[in-house]
Parts: structure tokens; sequence; C-alpha cells
């Protein structure tokens, strides 16, 4: 599940999507976001053992409503206009993947982010906050 003190790591990602859906309950949440990989990780979101079986894919969805909440939305922040054409086609896989995995699940938001393609061949230039961590590494 997506959400943390700086927006890009999901919660808990040590503990199962079972053991942190049960962390959830109760606490007057009507809808999450999953992670589904690339800067976000996707360690409750097995997305390509979803996309390859449609009886997964429904236990999946059944798990999170088995809960009471409703799957709001797929998230894998990364750069898709990353100057590095290895990281971007990386990314794109990624963001793709979770497209598909979203049509697949009927979930009709999937967030992403784009930055600026930069200016070197490392970096995007676009530094708004220490995250992802090569602003950083751009900074110094």
């Amino acid at each position: 599940m997506a959400g943390s003190t700086n927006g890009a790591a999901p919660i808990s990602p040590d503990l199962s999507l079972e053991d942190c859906l049960n962390r959830l309950d109760g606490k007057d949440i009507e809808a999450v976001e999953i992670a589904s990989g690339n800067l976000n990780g996707s360690s409750h979101c097995p997305v390509d053992d979803l996309l390859a079986s449609d009886v997964t894919c429904r236990q999946y969805k059944q798990t999170v409503e088995a809960h009471g909440f409703e799957l709001c939305a797929l998230s894998c922040h990364s750069n898709a206009l990353h100057p590095d054409p290895e990281k971007q086609n990386r990314y794109l896989d990624v963001q793709h993947k979770s497209i598909r995995l979203a049509q697949k699940l009927g979930v009709a938001t999937v967030n992403t982010f784009s930055r600026c393609p930069g200016d070197s061949s490392k970096y995007a230039n676009w530094v708004a906050s220490p995250w992802p961590d090569e602003n950083q590494q751009l900074l110094n």
C-alpha cells in the first residue's frame, strides 16, 4: 500500500498484504492505493503473477474487498522521461504493466509521476524534494 512520510514507499513493506490490511481494519479507511512497482516497490502487489493468472487476480481483489476496502488505485511512481534510456525503459515497462493490471482488476486509476528529462545523461534536473534518492546525488 502506498503511503509513508515521504510519500514514496509502501507502508509496512515487510508485512504481507493480508497483514497490512489487518492493520488498517477498523481505522475508518474506505479505499487503498497499492504500490505496483518502480520507486514505490511492489511488496504488496506481485504484478507479473497477477497479470499471468485470472484466478490469482480475482483472489487478490477479493482479499482487499474482504476487509471492506475499495482498491481505488495502483501506484508506480517513476520518471518516464528519465534521461538514462535504461532507467526510462525499465520505468515504462513497470508503468505499462501497472496499467494493464489496473484494467484487469477494474481499477480506474494508476498514479505515476513524471519529471523533466534533464540536462545530463544521468539525472533529471527538477529537484523539488529529497526523494527520489537521485535528487540528493544531483544536488551534490
